[in-house]
């Protein structure tokens, strides 16, 4: 008997009141017997039949059962045996009511009327719905996890930093760098908010069975640019998230970035990050808070990155067209991370989801690049391959200095991605390779570069666990020849190799935890010196030095968490266990007195693997969200790191001549323990962010070097070596405004980053045991950056910059003795070099906007130090001419710059 459906629906809401509290197939003991033989029978017609013999009604809507046949065979079983086969394979449920009145609902509207599938989005079902999981599951699952990814509509390329938000929940995440996202549900209907800069926002209907994948589209934004406001990522993330101190970055943000010296160049982007400064004019290094640049951990896809700069730091070797997306943890570091006690910058490099073959590149004054990308038939391999190269001599002949006129500078590098993914594995390698040459009049030549190679295995084993498996090895090497004197002409070169292998095991079973764990294992080896001559005249002998080995073992937890919608904590735990090993020479040196090599009493001889000395070390992490209204929150963060390999530096600008060095008996792992606090604020419906983050920083065993230290070649470095302590504390605002006709921001930070010996001997001494600024001391550093968009395709950007100059020491006396002139320097870094201060301006215009055209291109006009800013990249005394009453001998100060004047710089950039 078929009834209409609204008079079905109000009947089973009648009986779900009273009867739904019975399994899911009850039968009670009146149940109706049946006889029955079907073979191939329409199921209308085995209705029918059962209606005319046993008087069973049964409630259905027309199209439920059209065209459906059973075969069945039963002498007097339940009618409930029937009823399963009439329902095997179908997403539909039944409840007997009585003893001869059967109803069908579909399952989801069964766990719909029932609680097991919630309706948060106001609506029935509609044409436009997505479901999410098999039908045949309704009611199986208390939560579900929804795995996707957000693709470009237009082109099917993945969308980083795109925003999902549940209506009516405080639920929502951010696409990541492949554009995958994920959510935990529990069962039910829902409207999916999904926004990405540049796109229109669009709302999606999901109805949410069980777990499974979808892929949702979004299409470029059509109306002009002052009409809408669209967001990359979640608006008031920066607000909500229980994270502080990250800067997280992707494609579209990169895309959108103002060009520094007329490219897109990450680390020089992020020297202009609050907190973040710049290690010289044209540095790739940066300082994090007071840091060492080799207090920072740079990974790529995973490889540690050991020299992060081509000629010098002119560029990062980073091609920035082979980014996705790339995260700077410099307060909270989450427990996963560690090996480096300043920060973390994790680089992902891009996929590609686009079929056929594609690729862009950039022609500039200095280099220039271009990468392929496509995939394989069947859709599941993709692939990239890029590089770059130099000529950037004519520049070098343009510099004020003579010495760099005369000089010569080159690079290249080759970058490749392969990956495989279906719904279950995911497979990523990558390798990584890089090459340097330079040579400084005729005086010295540099070689060096990277070389890394990665592999990740992604494996999701259902909606609640995955795990992830990265393995990595890095080695970095570095040569130098001397070429001054024909008689010591030689070649020094050192280096370090890294093997790593990292397991994370993540669950995402309930939507407000987001808990993790794994284990992490290094092994080092760091060749601290070669030595050799050039040739048969030289007076140089032949020297190595012993090579050291080492291993860091880490165990970690984690979970971010939301105990309510004004209150989360992010919380980890990470155990670190160092062991040195052979072969190893162990210098012992008298009881009382300083370490000299002139106090070396014995040599102890370690052979290949055995131990040496160990370090461990617990490393809490913290930080704590409070939302103050929808606007503002106030977090709190503690964090401690500890650091088993150090570089070894003169100075606070990176150089191959830095020494890479492994913690020793005598050089002990560097602590750092950093609280922070901040408030953070978005007004304007999230256009305007501002954040103020206050820090302070204690750190013990930072190794600093003796006056007159030699490191080079050095077998006994510990003896050119003083422990010092460490105090690093600062202010970072930041005013931003994201969106409209004119975006930027302006960062403005106040820091200290002091020193100080505990010192028994007048060697182990400097400044007297009293507190100095560090060489990477800046107090000072704002940063302003502006753009605004003529269309939607010119802009005009304006970069200024201004900081406190580096500490530095000089000499204050000279004196004659006996046949010898002396020199007395001042405190270590009682000087400073004169305040950093430029200007620099672009013009863009991008590609163009035609859908269907195959090559596009776009330019960048750009013009350095606009009005000539001679900034010292540092200062030098030399002979200079004097008069009668200083017997005509007088040494003036002067200061080297490399760029004195405007100086234009142009791009082209394409896409094919």
């Amino acid at each position: 008997m078929n009834y209409r459906r609204g008079y079905i629906h109000s009947l089973f809401v009648f009986f779900t009141v009273t009867v739904f509290s019975l399994p899911l197939c009850g039968q009670n003991p009146d149940m109706v017997k049946i006889s029955a033989v079907y073979s191939h029978t329409a199921v209308l017609d085995a209705f029918l039949d059962l209606t005319t013999r046993y008087g069973v009604q049964f409630f259905y809507r027309d199209s439920i059962f059209a065209g459906d046949t059973i075969s069945y065979a039963g002498q007097e079983s339940d009618l409930s045996v029937f009823l399963q086969e009439v329902l095997r394979g179908k997403p539909l449920e039944y409840r007997i009511v009585g003893s001869n009145k059967v109803v069908f609902l579909p399952s989801e509207r069964v766990a719909l009327l029932t609680g097991a599938m919630i309706n948060m989005a106001g609506n029935d079902m509609t044409k436009g719905m997505i479901e999410v999981g098999n039908p045949a599951d309704a009611g199986k699952y208390r939560r579900a996890e929804i795995r996707g990814r957000i693709l470009n509509g237009k082109n099917g390329e993945p969308l980083p930093g795109a925003s999902l938000q549940v209506e009516n929940l405080s639920v929502g995440t951010t696409s990541n760098m492949d554009g995958s996202f994920s959510l935990v549900l529990q069962p039910g209907i829902y409207n999916l908010q999904v926004a990405c800069l540049g796109f229109e926002q669009q709302k999606f209907s999901l109805k949410v069975i069980g777990p499974g994948a979808v892929d949702l589209e979004l299409f470029e934004e059509s109306v002009r640019l002052e009409e809408v406001k669209v967001f990359a990522k979640m608006a008031d993330r920066n607000v909500r998230s229980n994270t502080m101190g990250l800067i997280d970055m992707d494609m579209r943000d990169f895309k959108l970035l103002p060009p520094v010296g007329g490219d897109k160049d990450i680390m020089k982007r992020l020297s202009m990050m609050p907190g973040i400064s710049s290690a010289g004019e044209f540095g790739s290094g940066i300082s994090v808070r007071g840091g060492g640049d080799d207090q920072n951990l740079y990974l790529l896809e995973g490889a540690s990155v050991y020299n992060t700069s081509h000629v010098f730091g002119l560029m990062s070797v980073i091609n920035p067209d082979a980014v996705a997306g790339m995260k700077l943890y410099r307060g909270y570091i989450p427990a996963e991370f560690g090996e480096r006690v300043s920060s973390v910058i994790d680089i992902r490099v891009r996929d590609n989801a686009r079929k056929g073959l594609h690729g862009q590149g950039g022609i500039g004054l200095f280099n220039s690049r271009v990468m392929f990308n496509g995939t394989l038939p069947g859709d599941h391999i993709s692939w990239m391959l890029g590089g770059r190269s130099s000529y950037s001599d004519w520049i070098l002949g343009r510099l004020p200095d003579y010495n760099l006129r005369s000089s010569h500078a080159l690079f290249h590098d080759l970058n490749g991605l392969f990956q495989y993914k279906n719904s279950k594995n995911h497979l990523t390698f990558f390798a990584y390779s890089s090459f340097d040459r330079f040579r400084y009049a005729g005086e010295f030549t540099y070689r060096y570069g990277n070389n890394l190679a990665s592999a990740r295995w992604t494996r999701i084993f259902n909606a609640n666990w995955n795990t992830e498996l990265t393995a990595s090895v890095s080695d970095y090497y570095v040569a130098r020849d001397d070429l001054a004197e024909a008689s010591l002409v030689k070649q020094v070169s050192s280096g370090i190799r890294s093997l790593d292998a990292k397991l994370v095991l993540n669950w995402s079973k309930f939507h407000n935890h987001r808990p993790l764990a794994g284990v992490q294992a290094i092994h080092y080896t760091v060749y601290p010196g070669s030595q050799k001559p050039l040739n048969s005249f030289s007076l140089i002998n032949p020297l190595d030095l012993e090579n050291s080995k080492g291993y860091e073992t880490a165990f970690f937890a984690g979970d971010d968490f939301d105990l309510s919608d004004w209150f989360g904590i992010n919380a980890g735990l990470r155990f670190s266990v160092y062991q040195l090993t052979g072969p190893y020479q162990k210098f012992l040196y008298g009881a009382e007195g300083p370490l000299s090599p002139s106090r070396i009493t014995d040599t102890i001889m370690y052979t290949e693997g055995l131990h040496i000395v160990t370090f461990h070390s617990f490393e809490p992490r913290l930080a704590v969200k409070f939302m103050l209204n929808q606007r503002s929150s106030v977090k709190f963060s503690f964090s401690k790191n500890t650091q088993y390999l150090m570089l070894l530096s003169y100075t606070s600008i990176p150089t191959p001549n830095d020494v890479w060095k492994l913690a020793d008996p005598y050089i002990r792992p560097v602590s750092s323990r950093q609280l922070a606090m901040g408030y953070f604020r978005n007004s304007a419906d999230n256009f305007f962010e501002f954040s103020a983050e206050i820090y302070y920083r204690w750190l013990e065993n930072l190794p600093e070097y003796k006056n007159d230290a030699l490191l080079e070649m050095n077998p006994h470095p510990e003896t050119e070596l003083i422990k010092t302590s460490g105090r690093n504390y600062g202010i970072e605002c930041m005013i931003r405004k994201n969106g409209g006709r004119i975006d930027g921001w302006i960062n403005y930070t106040y820091s200290r980053a002091w020193r100080r010996t505990n010192g028994r001997y007048s060697e182990e001494i400097i400044n007297k045991n009293k507190w100095y600024p560090s060489m990477f001391d800046r107090p000072h550093d704002l940063n302003v950056s502006g753009t605004y968009y003529y269309n939607r395709r010119l802009r005009f950007t304006a970069n200024f910059y201004l900081s406190s100059g580096r500490p530095t020491t000089l000499p204050e006396y000279q004196f004659d003795f006996g046949n010898n002139m002396l020199v007395w320097y001042s405190d270590r870094n009682a000087y400073r070099l004169p305040p950093y201060h430029r200007l620099d301006l672009s013009v863009s215009r991008d590609e163009s906007l035609h859908l269907r055209k195959k090559w596009k291109g776009s330019w960048t006009f750009s013009v350095l130090n606009i009005y000539g800013r001679k900034n010292a990249y540092s200062v030098f005394y030399k002979k200079a001419p004097g008069g009668l009453q200083d017997n005509y001998d007088v040494s003036g100060l002067y200061k080297m710059y490399l760029i004195g004047r405007p100086f234009p710089v142009v791009t082209y950039n394409f896409i094919f």
